[in-house]
């Protein structure tokens, strides 16, 4: 994905959030919300890593709307990254994907 249609990325998934605000994510929290959509969604159209696409079919199937699948795999996505941050250690893919893999549509709801 190039930087023109990750900027249209972004900007149609902070019109989503506009027409349909998440309480609670105003200001630098809807930013870094905004953020972790365009991570997730950049995952999927890239199809790196292709648990990401599992995960989100296997969420769907399970009865989860798309968005809030999104929201899971984000939230795995910043903890991984907030992990690196913490700790200096490097991005574990093979981590990251087990996670995924870990995550259910009956845990999640």
């Amino acid at each position: 994905m190039n930087d023109d249609e990750r900027g249209r990325l972004l900007a149609r998934v902070a019109r989503e959030h506009e027409e349909n605000p998440h309480p609670g994510t105003e200001g630098e929290r809807l930013r870094l919300h905004l953020a972790i959509h365009v991570v997730v969604e950049t995952q999927l159209a890239e199809g790196k890593p292709t648990e990401v696409q599992r995960t989100l079919a296997r969420l769907t199937a399970g009865g989860m709307e798309r968005h809030q699948a999104i929201h899971a795999i984000g939230h795995v996505a910043s903890e991984e990254v907030v992990a690196c941050l913490s700790t200096g250690r490097r991005y574990d893919e093979e981590r990251y994907v087990q996670r995924l893999q870990a995550l259910s549509a009956v845990d999640v709801c």
